[in-house]
């Protein structure tokens, strides 16, 4: 039996003393000296492994870093535990990936998922990984990677290099960071970003985000709720702890069909019986004194039997990196057989993502807008 939500400051306890604002500025500052160490090296073609890795590298991927390596790529990777043993699948690559890379990775934990990575890149792709730059990598992990001649020791660069029993507590602080930045994690999910001046408070927010939901969509149903809504299950496993001026908010909906503005949105003519198994909504904003920045992001996952193919299984998408709202498919020529051959599930959830992300965000903008406008400061005498 799960636990009842409880607010986080119940749990305050539990949480890390670190404050975080000190935290994030710390490791902003490790990462730009990262940056520098990486560059006195010969880059080959450098890989971000992971979700994680470019979620925490790619704000400092300058122009000097990219004069260094031939070229800077992303490493798509889906792992875990099955019946004991480590499971790791990478996305395509396709065809002219180098015989020699490096990779770049925010951590190495037990080490078993990078030698899987190693071992896949070698198998299918004829490919040797020469380095890998990590942030923190835990001193068991190098130690399995180098008993099992993954790497040598002096290809394994680490920024820290933590004792296992030290290596959970310093990964929290990690968690602090990810969670201080306002861009999304899967930004393969269609997001949008919005920058404003008028100052407003988180309450003030959360109403205007269920104002320009159920506006934007045209949807009576559906949950609403703060990040800092949190189960004990929650607690153990996320660090919460993050600065007062970043706020999360979410809207799910388990009817897709309730939100009438979905279903009517103009959509490509392949996509328009397509339904979503459900509509999330996250908002995440950072609210300041002087310029307040937040983030939507949207997702739709289709629902397979609503969609004439096999959706579950992964294609490799030709479609820009599955921007398939960058392709018209009812202008392309091709029969609706050759189109679905060619893309993937996350196609279709941008495909129906997306009417939803600009409706939601145009109310937000406007809402807040109205706000500015009715400001004493703004009034005219």
């Amino acid at each position: 039996m799960s636990s009842a939500p409880k607010n986080i400051k119940e749990y305050i306890g539990n949480l890390p003393r670190e404050m975080p604002d000190k935290v994030i500025s710390e490791i902003r500052v490790d990462l730009e000296a990262f940056i520098d160490e990486i560059i006195k090296y010969d880059l080959h073609d450098l890989y971000l492994v992971g979700r994680k890795s470019r979620h925490l590298f790619h704000p400092l991927i300058s122009s000097r870093l990219v004069e260094k390596s031939p070229g800077i790529h992303f490493l798509k990777v889906f792992s875990g535990i099955k019946n004991g043993a480590q499971v790791c699948i990478i996305g395509e690559l396709g065809k002219d990936v180098p015989r020699e890379i490096s990779l770049l990775a925010d951590s190495i934990n037990e080490g078993k998922e990078k030698e899987e990575i190693v071992n896949i890149l070698k198998k299918k792709y004829d490919c040797t990984v020469n380095k890998i730059f990590c942030y923190v990598a835990n001193q068991q992990g190098i130690d399995y990677l180098l008993n099992n001649k993954v790497f040598t020791r002096d290809q394994i660069i680490a920024l820290h290099t933590i004792p296992n029993a030290e290596y959970k507590q310093f990964s929290n602080r990690l968690e602090m960071y990810y969670q201080s930045r306002i861009e999304p994690m899967d930004v393969e999910h269609v997001f949008k970003m919005h920058s404003f001046a008028t100052k407003i408070s988180s309450e003030e927010l959360f109403r205007f985000f269920k104002d320009a939901t159920k506006t934007g969509l045209d949807c009576d149903k559906g949950e609403y709720a703060e990040a800092e809504e949190i189960t004990e299950k929650d607690v153990a496993h996320n660090i919460l702890f993050v600065p007062e001026t970043i706020k999360n908010y979410n809207f799910h909906c388990l009817d897709f069909s309730s939100c009438k503005a979905c279903c009517k949105a103009k959509r490509s003519k392949l996509f328009a019986d397509t339904k979503a198994e459900y509509v999330q909504i996250r908002l995440k904003a950072e609210l300041k004194e002087t310029e307040s920045t937040l983030c939507l992001v949207v997702f739709c996952p289709p629902d397979p039997d609503s969609f004439p193919i096999d959706i579950i299984k992964t294609n490799k998408c030709k479609n820009n990196n599955c921007q398939v709202q960058q392709v018209v498919y009812d202008e392309s020529g091709l029969s609706q057989d050759e189109i679905t051959a060619m893309i993937c599930s996350q196609c279709i959830e941008n495909q129906l993502s997306e009417p939803i992300l600009d409706s939601v965000m145009d109310e937000l903008k406007r809402k807040i807008e109205e706000k500015r406008k009715n400001e004493p400061m703004n009034k005219s005498p």
